[in-house]
């Protein structure tokens, strides 16, 4: 995947393949394996957020240059000197879009765990409220959820000024 072909021929089929597939079938496997509790509902998120992820820096990778690798090459740098100075500065911007995408993703995995399989959290919340028709409760809730996940958002928006400001406006 992105800057080597053989081992992406190896990972990307197993990638392709579970990256589409909703991870909330998954919830039943993952509370027989882990029980209900903290470890599954973040064994569910990395599962959700990191194929995205694994995807996406392997298209922000793929699309460097070979000129500039060659340019780097011949200024000295090899190694994780390259990395640093010529492929991470080229993929920071598709990176942090990545990011974003898969926040939103494990973001979305974490609440509708908490829904389905879970007895504390802010999805919890929500049905639980709205099993008992307390649909001020319920509003309370998604007014968090969105309130929450959009300030994480721009926590990340801001991290991408911060690390990357050559990337413009996020």
């Amino acid at each position: 995947m992105g800057a080597a072909p053989g081992f992406g021929a190896v990972l990307d089929p197993f990638v392709q393949f579970l990256r589409p597939l909703p991870k909330l079938a998954l919830i039943p496997l993952v509370i027989l394996w882990f029980g209900i509790g903290e470890t599954s509902k973040v064994l569910l998120i990395f599962i959700s957020a990191a194929l995205s992820i694994i995807v996406g820096t392997a298209a922000a990778v793929s699309t460097v240059q070979r000129q500039r690798i060659r340019a780097g090459r011949a200024l000295g740098a090899h190694g994780l000197a390259l990395f640093r100075y010529v492929i991470l500065p080229h993929i920071l911007p598709e990176l942090f879009v990545t990011l974003r995408l898969s926040f939103g993703i494990g973001w979305t995995t974490l609440i509708a765990a908490e829904m389905i399989a879970s007895d504390a959290g802010i999805g919890w919340m929500v049905v639980n409220a709205g099993s008992y028709l307390r649909t001020d409760v319920v509003m309370l809730g998604i007014v968090m959820l969105g309130g929450t996940g959009y300030a994480l958002d721009l926590a990340l928006v801001g991290l991408q000024r911060w690390v990357a400001p050559w990337s413009g406006r996020a």
